[in-house]
């Protein structure tokens, strides 16, 4: 039995893991979708700024990444559209680990499910409907709905391991540098400011921490959707699946 090959390319966090393209069990694997809706400005009087409206495009999003990758936790939950390809996603990531789920065109299926968890170093799936693709019917009654540790060669760039991780692929770099700063909105609450890529717009923090709150795309070259960043700093407990099988150690 060969082993699958995941490659996660993420051109940017929001879009770019919007626009994250895992290459699971040897075929490709696409974005997500969604609406985006942001509330109007509010009317009762505002927090204490914390001046990073007042920044230029790439220092509010090197202090958004800064601030990401600093947080004991973050919940991430997007659905984005690219290429005709619809992607939802689910995740929690702490400093030192990950647990979530995806769904989209994942290894050729229209529609299938991962969940996964990142912790001890190691990367752990499970799935109902993946295995079957990769080798039919005896693989599947093996290991569908049963945690897998993945070999960790094949995760590299897997953008959903901690804050950390995720933080460093919140903007796609120097190809696609923040352009330009928006008018300042609410989402949620939380007063925000916009800056736009080429690719993305990341909404980030006026109070409090600049913390990224929701990331969409530039426009609808890029995609549709959004991804939302919630509950900072919750108390988050992430551990190894029991009884999980070791794939390295499969033969067939």
């Amino acid at each position: 039995m060969k082993l699958p090959t995941m490659r996660i390319c993420g051109r940017a966090a929001g879009v770019t893991t919007m626009c994250l393209v895992v290459t699971l069990l040897g075929a490709a694997c696409g974005t997500q979708s969604g609406s985006s809706t942001i509330s109007t400005p509010a009317t009762h009087p505002a927090p204490a700024s914390n001046g990073i409206a007042a920044k230029r495009p790439g220092q509010i999003l090197a202090a958004a990444r800064a601030a990401l990758a600093s947080s004991t936790s973050v919940h991430m939950r997007g659905t984005i559209r690219t290429s005709g390809k619809l992607f939802t996603f689910d995740v929690i990531m702490t400093k030192t680990g990950a647990k979530g789920s995806m769904t989209g065109p994942l290894a050729g299926i229209r529609r299938a499910s991962v969940d996964f968890v990142a912790a001890g170093r190691k990367m752990y799936f499970r799935s109902s409907t993946l295995w079957r693709k990769e080798g039919g019917a005896t693989l599947a009654a093996l290991l569908d709905n049963r945690w897998v540790r993945m070999p960790s060669n094949l995760m590299r760039g897997f953008p959903w391991v901690s804050t950390a991780a995720f933080a460093r692929v919140l903007t796609t770099g120097p190809s696609d540098k923040a352009r330009s700063v928006g008018r300042a909105t609410v989402i949620d609450g939380q007063r925000v400011v916009a800056v736009k890529s080429r690719d993305e717009i990341v909404y980030v923090a006026t109070t409090g921490t600049p913390f990224p709150v929701r990331v969409i795309p530039a426009s609808r070259r890029v995609g549709s959707g959004r991804v939302d960043f919630l509950a900072y700093d919750a108390p988050v407990s992430i551990t190894v699946p029991a009884g999980a099988l070791d794939f390295s150690h499969l033969h067939g």
